[in-house]
């Protein structure tokens, strides 16, 4: 029977790491946050989640799940038996680009209607699939790769 050797992560580096993921977290959801802002003007939506329906507090907590989802991104990705099938990346970029659209088909699609409808008077349709939404959360997860992907450049052999 094969084994596979996995890289052990000293605790500094995969802090560091785990940082990073949430600093990219934050960096993509500053960019999706524009677009939902300014384009899909529904920044306000995500404030009222927690019943503070303005600009500041749906920026507030946008933010906030970008940092918790870019962490959790972060988390998965720098497990030895994930992070041993990440050899360039192209393949980081690639499970960003996942991740941001699981993040639209469950959380915005499905959870976030559904606890608005719990929370709120409105009564958006789940699943609410919003194609803009989708474009936000595919460059929210392909801006927290790359910054994850710029912190591991060193392993790359580019």
């Amino acid at each position: 029977m094969a084994t596979t050797q996995y890289e052990s992560l000293s605790t500094e580096r995969l802090n560091s790491l785990w940082v990073g993921s949430v600093i990219g977290g934050l960096l993509g959801g500053l960019l999706f946050g524009v677009i939902m802002q300014f384009v899909m003007n529904a920044i306000t939506t995500v404030g009222a989640l927690y019943g503070i329906e303005s600009v500041t507090g749906g920026w507030v907590f946008h933010l906030f799940h970008a940092g918790v989802f870019g962490l959790a991104f972060g988390i998965v990705v720098t497990t030895p038996a994930v992070r041993s099938r990440i050899p360039d990346p192209g393949t980081m970029l690639f499970l960003g680009a996942v991740w941001g659209l699981l993040l639209w088909l469950v959380a915005a699609s499905v959870v976030m209607p559904f606890w608005l409808g719990g929370v709120t008077e409105l009564s958006p349709a789940i699943p609410n699939v919003d194609l803009q939404s989708g474009v936000g959360h595919l460059i929210y997860g392909l801006t927290l790769a790359g910054v994850l992907a710029v912190l591991e450049r060193d392993r790359y052999d580019l």
